[in-house]
């Protein structure tokens, strides 16, 4: 007997082969929209507001860049999910990092985010890398921070995956590596869909803010609404 996935596998191969392409992608289309409908109903079933006494020091400050000038200077940072690294070169001017760890898997088929970035990456910081002062750590956010020791960052920004499990995952995995004092920033905590994906990013900050005492410390207002977080770590 078929189980019910074999079933359902051998249906898509099926379509896929006897279905004119522009059927195929309009049902796919018809699926995406259906999983951001589901994600989007289940996450906001389990929303968590940040407790007031959470919010009670924040500052509101204009954008990112500016954000950078507030952080602790010299300290031992990563950056999880880099791209191209235009952003990496911000932290390196404005906080003079002692240890700069870029963390990204390079492996979309999107330029940005592929393995030319990492090549354009490594001609852009040749002489960091050589210095050690940039350190390039290939893979997924999740297997890469267990390889650090415990209260080994000053702070840590982290713009990798969107979606409220990875960024759940991503918190919880650099909480045990961050120093008492340190900062947990992000980019895009900001409630934003479309019809075939969510972000999960306000969510999962405002749980993980919750479960741990972690104070919000500054919140961007930026023009875009790409806006950032930065949460101390108690």
């Amino acid at each position: 007997m078929v189980s019910n996935s074999g079933n359902a596998l051998w249906l898509k191969s099926f379509a896929k082969a006897v279905l004119p392409k522009p059927v195929v992608r309009q049902i796919s289309s018809v699926r995406a929209r259906r999983r951001s409908i589901a994600e989007h109903s289940r996450l906001c079933l389990m929303r968590e507001e940040m407790r007031p006494e959470l919010m009670c020091e924040a500052r509101i400050v204009p954008n990112r860049s500016m954000l950078l000038d507030l952080l602790p200077k010299h300290g031992v940072v990563a950056e999880i999910g880099v791209a191209d690294g235009e952003f990496s070169a911000e932290i390196l001017q404005r906080t003079k990092p002692q240890k700069l760890h870029l963390i990204d898997p390079w492996d979309s088929p999107i330029e940005i985010y592929s393995e030319a970035a990492l090549d354009e990456i490594n001609i852009k910081f040749q002489e960091q890398i050589n210095n050690s002062t940039v350190i390039v750590n290939r893979g997924y956010s999740h297997n890469v921070i267990g390889s650090f020791r415990d209260e080994y960052f000053d702070w840590v920004y982290i713009d990798a995956a969107h979606d409220y499990d990875n960024v759940k995952q991503d918190l919880e995995c650099i909480w045990r590596k961050m120093k008492k004092g340190g900062y947990i920033c992000g980019h895009d905590y900001v409630n934003w869909a479309s019809s075939e994906d969510r972000y999960g990013v306000t969510e999962a900050v405002n749980e993980f803010a919750n479960k741990t005492g972690s104070k919000l410390l500054f919140l961007t207002n930026q023009s875009d609404k790409h806006d950032s977080f930065a949460l101390k770590v108690l």
